[in-house]
Formats: C-alpha cells, structure tokens, sequence
C-alpha cells in the first residue's frame, strides 16, 4: 500500500534537512542568481546590438520583424542556458535529502556531464514557456506598435492565455520530475528521461500543484524584503521539491 507524505509533513522534513546546510545554499542560490543576472544581461546586450544592426541594413517594417524573431531566439538560448543551471541546484538539494556531500561545482554538473541531454531537456522546458506566452507577448506588442487598434480581441487574448497556461502546467508538471532523474539515471538519453518523469508524475501533478501553491503567502511576504526573504525561502522549496521527488520514488519502487 503507497503511503505519501502530506506537504506538511513534506515541509517538516525539509526543514529538518535544511539544518546545518542554510549556509551552503544561501552562497548556491546567490551565486546561481548572479549567474542569471549575467547571462541575461548578455542576452540583452546581443538583442541591442542586433536591432541596431538589423534595423540599419534593412526597412522599418523588415528590420522589426527580423529584430523581434531574433531577439527572440537569442533569449530562448539564454533561457536554456539559465535553466541547465537548474540541473546542479537539483544535484545539490537531492545530494542533501540524501545525506550525501555536495561539492560547490555541482552547480555546473548539467554543463559538463552530458551536456546534450541536459541541453535538450532545459531546451524542451524552454520552448515550452515561450510558447505558452507567445500568441498573448504578440498581441501586446501589436496593440503598442498600434498595428492593432480593436479592444474587442483583449477577451478573447485573455481566453487563449488562460488556455495556454493549462497547458503549460499540465506540461511543465508532467516533466517537473526530469532534472532529478536525470540525476538519478545517467543510462538515460533525454527522451526516455522525460518519458519517465510523464510516467512518475500520473497521478501526482495535482499533488505537487497544491504543494507549489502551498508556498504562495510565504512568497508574498518576501516581497517587502525587497528579495533577500528568498534567501531563506528558495533552499526550503527546492529541499521540499526533492523530498516529493524521493517520496515517488520510495512508493513506486
């Protein structure tokens, strides 16, 4: 018989966990953040320097449109760049639940042990969000450009939205498991890692919606801490998300 721990009791023994490693992985989180901090500024760096260019060789209509097609590539290949990161964060976190050492270049696993197949999952996950917002980021850009000018699409944008966000939490839920795996079965290529998470996570994703939720008040009250609340909150989330993964595991098996 599968007994599942509740998300308090999830909690409870993040917090357990966490004792003794807050030191560790406030540096991880802060060095993670400045990492992203960086490669976003370089992402906007390039996009600058593409509009000028692009904008310089070709028409106003022809450079906008070329300009906005690859900026947006250009922060789709950050984004995954970013996310590989994740990769490490979930070595460290999985490596505490499970009373293992953890080693500071962890946080660069993803980029050094088969980098293809953490690539191609960061990539999927990517792809994903940036679709999802796509249609609606296209519809706000033509209503400033003043391309558009009729409000009556505004409901129908907002319809296709709220469509498109159960579909990206119905995905992103599905492959939330992936990183850990990842992790945990190295024989894997990135297809069968994520076909596993699809597979690990029936029955689970409105289990770990409502855990995700859960933390929602504690993230509103890092707001007036003008972030540095996060210090403290981000390590118990992801130690709360590793025991949920190490939960699954523990019953499947």
């Amino acid at each position: 018989m599968m007994n599942f721990l509740s998300r308090a009791d999830l909690k409870n023994q993040a917090k357990d966990k966490m004792t003794g490693r807050y030191f560790y992985a406030v540096m991880l989180t802060i060095l993670c953040s400045l990492t992203t901090m960086f490669l976003s500024s370089c992402s906007s760096l390039i996009e600058i320097q593409l509009s000028t260019s692009l904008c310089g060789l070709l028409s106003l209509e022809a450079g906008n449109l070329w300009v906005s097609g690859v900026c947006s590539l250009v922060a789709l290949f950050f984004s995954t760049i970013c996310e590989i990161f994740q990769i490490g964060i979930s070595l460290f976190y999985l490596s505490a639940a499970c009373g293992r050492p953890n080693a500071p270049g962890n946080l660069f696993w993803g980029f050094h042990d088969n980098f293809k197949r953490s690539f191609i999952i960061a990539g999927i996950l990517s792809v994903t969000g940036f679709l999802c917002f796509l249609p609606v980021q296209l519809l706000q850009r033509a209503y400033n450009a003043k391309v558009l000018t009729d409000m009556s699409l505004l409901p129908a944008g907002g319809l296709l939205q709220i469509a498109l966000l159960i579909v990206y939490f119905y995905i992103t839920l599905s492959l939330s498991q992936s990183y850990f795996l990842l992790l945990d079965f190295p024989q894997y290529d990135a297809w069968q890692i994520m076909k596993l998470s699809c597979k690990t996570m029936k029955g689970h994703k409105l289990r770990l919606f409502l855990l995700q939720l859960s933390f929602l008040p504690l993230i509103l009250l890092c707001i007036p801490t003008f972030g540095f609340g996060t210090l403290w909150l981000s390590p118990y989330m992801s130690m709360t998300y590793a025991l949920f993964f190490l939960d699954i595991m523990h019953n499947n098996n």
